[in-house]
């Protein structure tokens, strides 16, 4: 409330009792002198109180709702108002600006809810709904919920943990599609989900590929293979779900603007993770470190057995592959073999090749130049 409000209704309200006291005791000292000028201005006295206890002030941005004899009659816009004493009474003084609402908060303890997403918990950081009462009809949230605040808290919060339990926390973290503001992810989630479904799909694809034309490479892409499967499956659930989810927020929203709410926006700022999960989430960057190290090693072990390599390149080319990829080709499987040999095989190696490509882009120079010098 602001001061100069607070100021002017504590004013009003002594006055009127100021004046139906001066207003009794005029009337009672004019009866007693007989004088019917003082008993005159005692009754001017309490008319004047009785009329500012029909007097309220409104300020921006509140509206008050009015009842006569217990039943809805109007609302109250902000400014110098007046009710009828003891006939009218304020039900509620709704406020129509834009506020928060915290979500996953243990109302009996007050600390925050952990959510479970696909591969672990975290604790959402600062999660909060926008809401706002509508200024044309702020009666609606009084007489159509009993608790509108309870009710938009509910009904958000389980379209949103909905929605949180289909993401890993790679994805709501890294990716940020758990983060941020919510709605907007959430309307863009089926469209993400589904393009990454398609690029999983596309991958496995071409890892068959590889095999059909390189069978030696199965026990070390099959494992792959599957793994990507199950996460394929997984974004066809999650692209379902999504769209269902998308639905529910419009069915709220509207529902919502029945009640005479606007659901403006849901923030989440980020994710504390529990100590075991952030452990849980170095170990694929461990795994990574240690398939980089074994690769590289693989690597050059593979180039001091040059002969192999070779042999395995020119009936690569007898094949019908061209000289300098009928080399890299054999450069990459000897590698693997390497790799299996060792029983170096992390989940983290496909993308430490991806990564080391050049490298072998360099080795596959030096073969080819050191074949070139056998020749001659």
């Amino acid at each position: 409330m602001k001061p100069e409000i607070g100021v002017q209704r504590k004013l009003v309200k002594r006055a009127k009792w100021i004046l139906l006291g001066l207003g009794v005791l005029f009337v009672g000292l004019g009866m007693f002198l007989d004088a019917s000028l003082v008993i005159i201005t005692g009754v001017l006295f309490i008319l004047l109180g009785v009329y500012l206890f029909s007097v309220i002030i409104v300020q921006e941005p509140e509206r008050w709702i009015i009842e006569r004899f217990g039943e809805f009659h109007r609302v109250v816009k902000p400014g110098w108002r007046h009710k009828i004493p003891f006939v009218e009474t304020v039900r509620a003084k709704p406020r129509v600006w834009k506020q928060p609402i915290s979500l996953f908060i243990d109302e009996s303890t007050g600390e925050e809810i952990p959510v479970q997403l696909v591969d672990g918990p975290v604790i959402p950081q600062n999660p909060v709904v926008y809401v706002r009462v509508n200024p044309e009809h702020p009666e609606y949230p009084i007489y159509r919920v009993s608790n509108w605040v309870l009710w938009v808290r509910d009904v958000v919060e389980a379209v949103v943990l909905r929605y949180l339990h289909t993401l890993r926390i790679a994805e709501a973290i890294d990716e940020g599609m758990g983060q941020g503001e919510i709605f907007n992810r959430i309307n863009q989630a089926p469209q993400i989900t589904r393009s990454k479904q398609r690029r999983t799909r596309t991958r496995i694809r071409a890892l068959k590929k590889e095999i059909e034309n390189f069978p030696n490479k199965k026990d070390i892409l099959q494992p792959i293979i599957d793994e990507l499967e199950e996460e394929a499956r997984r974004l066809l659930d999650a692209a379902r779900v999504h769209t269902e989810v998308v639905e529910d927020l419009k069915r709220i929203i509207a529902e919502a603007e029945e009640k005479g709410l606007e659901i403006l926006s849901v923030y989440i700022d980020g994710f504390a993770l529990p100590e075991e999960v952030k452990q849980a989430r170095q170990k694929p960057l461990i795994a990574k470190r240690e398939a980089e190290a074994a690769l590289y090693e693989a690597i050059r072990e593979a180039t001091k057995r040059a002969d192999p390599i070779l042999n395995t390149a020119r009936k690569l080319q007898e094949g019908g592959l061209s000289e300098e990829e009928a080399m890299k080709q054999a450069l990459e499987l000897e590698v693997m073999e390497t790799l299996a040999e060792k029983g170096s095989w992390t989940a983290g190696l496909p993308q430490v090749i991806q990564q080391v490509t050049p490298l072998m882009k360099t080795l596959l120079e030096l073969l080819l130049l050191s074949k070139g010098k056998g020749r001659s």
